[in-house]
C-alpha cells in the first residue's frame, strides 16, 4: 500500500532542463479544474479522491499542486490506494517535455488499478490500451473478486447435475427409513393395546374384553373395545363427536401407516385401501355420545365364539358368550389385534397390508408380542394347520 502524498502550500519548481508537463483533469469531487506538474516529465494524475505521482527513475514519488490548498486538508486522513503494477513502456512524453526518444519515450511507468478516468483521450495520452482500461474498470467495480476464479456456467450445471443424481439416490432410502419408523410406532401401539387388554382381564375375572356392545342386538348401550379401554382409563385416546370425523394428534388406536379417513365400504382384499381406513367405535355408556376411530381390527366374531377368542355382546343369536383368557392354549401364535378392519369375523380381506409398500402387516399376539409379517404369506383365517400365525382356537 502506498502512503498518501502530502500537498504543500507552495509548489516546488520543476527540475532544471526538463519541461513541465501540464495535464488538465476535471476533479470528480468538486468539479474544478486543477493544474498539476511533476518533476521528471511524468504527468501526475489527480482524479476524484486520488492524487498519485510518479517520478521516472526514482522510488520517491511526490505531488505538488499550484492552487487549491484545501485539497491537502481534505485528503489528510489515510485512504486506500489502488494496487500498482509495472508494465511495458506506455507513457507518452508531453510535447512540453520533449526528449531524445521521440513521441514514445521508454519508461518503466506505473499503472494504477482502480482509477476512474474522465475521457478516453486522457487514457491514450498516458499510453493505456483499451484492454488495460477495461480490466482496470472491472477491478475498480469488484476489487475483491478475481474473474479467473469465478464459476463458469458449465461448472455450475455439472454441480447441479451431481446434486440431482445424489438426491435421486437418497430419496428412496429416506422414504424407506420413514416407513420403517412408522412400522415401529405401529408395533409400539399394539404392545400398549396388549397391555391394556391384559389389565382388563386381570380386573374382570380373566374375561376377555368384548369386541363390541351393540344396542341393535339387545345391548343396553353402545361400546367398542377401544371405548371400553378409554372409559375405564386403561388407555388414552382421541375422541370425536361426529361419526365421519378424524381426530388430530397421536393415539395408540391410530396406525401411522393407515389412511386418515373413515371407512365407506367393506374391504374386498388384503391390499384394499378401505382396509387401511378407520372404524369409528361409538360409546354411549357414560351418558355422552362420542366416537373413537380405530385403525386396528380385533380377532373376534359375531356368531361363533367357539372358534374365535373375542366376541360381540350379544351375538347374532342374541345370546351372550364371553371367552376367558385362560382358554387360549397357544398365546404365542394366536393373534389378538392386527392391522385391519373392525372385527375379523372369519374374513381374510379384513387383514390389511399397509406397511412395507403395502406388503406387510403388524400383529399383536396374546403373549404380548408384536411382530411384522408378509401379508400375502399369512395363512387363511379359517385355516387350522399349524403355523406361526393361527387365527382360530
Amino acid at each position: 500500500m502506498l502512503v498518501p502524498p502530502r500537498f504543500p502550500r507552495k509548489a516546488r519548481k520543476p527540475c532544471d532542463g526538463t519541461a513541465v508537463a501540464k495535464l488538465h483533469l476535471v476533479a470528480l469531487k468538486n468539479r474544478t479544474e486543477q493544474r498539476v506538474c511533476c518533476p521528471g516529465g511524468i504527468p501526475t494524475i489527480v482524479a476524484g479522491w486520488f492524487a498519485i505521482a510518479a517520478r521516472q527513475g526514482s522510488r520517491n514519488h511526490e505531488a505538488f499542486s499550484t492552487k487549491n490548498s484545501h485539497v491537502r486538508h481534505r485528503y489528510a486522513s489515510p485512504i486506500l490506494f489502488p494496487r500498482w503494477s509495472r508494465t511495458r513502456a506506455h507513457a507518452a512524453q508531453s510535447r512540453h517535455c520533449g526528449g531524445p526518444h521521440g513521441a514514445r519515450a521508454r519508461s518503466s511507468g506505473l499503472i494504477a488499478s482502480g482509477i476512474n478516468y474522465a475521457t478516453q483521450r486522457q487514457n491514450e495520452a498516458i499510453g493505456w490500451s483499451k484492454t488495460e482500461v477495461s480490466r482496470t474498470r472491472v477491478a475498480s467495480r469488484e476489487p475483491g473478486i478475481n474473474p479467473k476464479h469465478a464459476f463458469t456456467l458449465v461448472e455450475l450445471l455439472v454441480v447441479i447435475a451431481i446434486i440431482s443424481v445424489l438426491a435421486s439416490l437418497l430419496l428412496p432410502v429416506l422414504s424407506m427409513s420413514k416407513e420403517k419408523a412408522r412400522a415401529i410406532v405401529c408395533l409400539s401401539n399394539l404392545k400398549q393395546i396388549g397391555l391394556g387388554l391384559r389389565l382388563y382381564s386381570d380386573d374382570y375375572q380373566d374375561k376377555l374384553i368384548p369386541a363390541e356392545y351393540d344396542i341393535r342386538k339387545g345391548a343396553s348401550t353402545d361400546d367398542g373395545w377401544p371405548t371400553i379401554l378409554y372409559n375405564l382409563h386403561y388407555l388414552p385416546a382421541r375422541t370425536t363427536l361426529k361419526h365421519d370425523e378424524v381426530p388430530t394428534g397421536d393415539s395408540v388406536f391410530h396406525c401411522p401407516s393407515g389412511l386418515p379417513a373413515i371407512y365407506s365400504l367393506n374391504p374386498s382384499s388384503r391390499d384394499d385401501p378401505e382396509g387401511a381406513k378407520a372404524w369409528p367405535f361409538v360409546s354411549t355408556s357414560t351418558g355422552k355420545k362420542f366416537f373413537i376411530p380405530c385403525w386396528y381390527g380385533i380377532n373376534g366374531t359375531t356368531g361363533t365364539p367357539q372358534s374365535w377368542p373375542f366376541t360381540r355382546v350379544p351375538l347374532d343369536n342374541r345370546t351372550t358368550v364371553i371367552n376367558s383368557f385362560s382358554r387360549v392354549k397357544n398365546p404365542s401364535r394366536l393373534p389378538a389385534i392386527f392391522d385391519g378392519y373392525w372385527i375379523l369375523n372369519g374374513k381374510d380381506e379384513r387383514v390389511n397390508a399397509r406397511h412395507g409398500k403395502k406388503t406387510r402387516t403388524n400383529i399383536l399376539f396374546f403373549d404380548g408380542r408384536a411382530a411384522t409379517f408378509d401379508t400375502f404369506k399369512l395363512p387363511g383365517v379359517k385355516s387350522t394347520n399349524s403355523a406361526p400365525v393361527q387365527w382360530r382356537f
